[in-house]
């Protein structure tokens, strides 16, 4: 188990509003000082996370000639970024879809590349989160 501040930089709020404190309130107490510190430490959004949480994320991502070339390029980009932030025991799936989902990449597995060719035809993005979602619930290949 680990204890985490999810919004850390909120805490930069803590040395103006001291110092307001003790230059400009005239009457101090010990009471308001530490609702002022657990207000500023709510702020930071602290979280516990247990050894056994991990991140179960299915990446869908429509292939079709409907998208720009310039997102296109972003596609890429955005998975190594995603894959930058995982930790050990998270898990990824990337789902790539057209006029039919293509599971690139099932959960846990490595992502290199796009399989699924561009098509002309219409985006199903109906059986591509179907796809998806029986890939993080534990229902579909891989």
């Amino acid at each position: 188990m680990r204890i985490f501040l999810e919004s850390p930089q909120a805490l930069a709020l803590a040395l103006p509003l001291l110092w307001f404190y003790f230059r400009r309130m005239p009457s101090r107490s010990a009471l308001r000082f530490l609702m002022l510190l657990l207000a500023v430490l709510l702020l930071a959004r602290p979280a516990i996370r247990k050894s056994g949480d991990f991140l179960n994320l299915s990446v869908v991502v429509d292939r079709s000639r409907s998208i720009p070339a310039a997102e296109r390029r972003k596609e890429a980009e955005i998975l190594d970024l995603i894959k930058g932030r995982l930790r050990a025991d998270d898990r990824v799936s990337v789902v790539s879809f057209n006029s039919q989902p293509y599971v690139e990449s099932p959960p846990g597995s490595s992502f290199s590349s796009f399989s699924n060719p561009f098509s002309e035809q219409a985006s199903d993005l109906s059986s591509a989160l179907s796809t998806a979602l029986a890939l993080v619930s534990g229902e579909g290949p891989g």
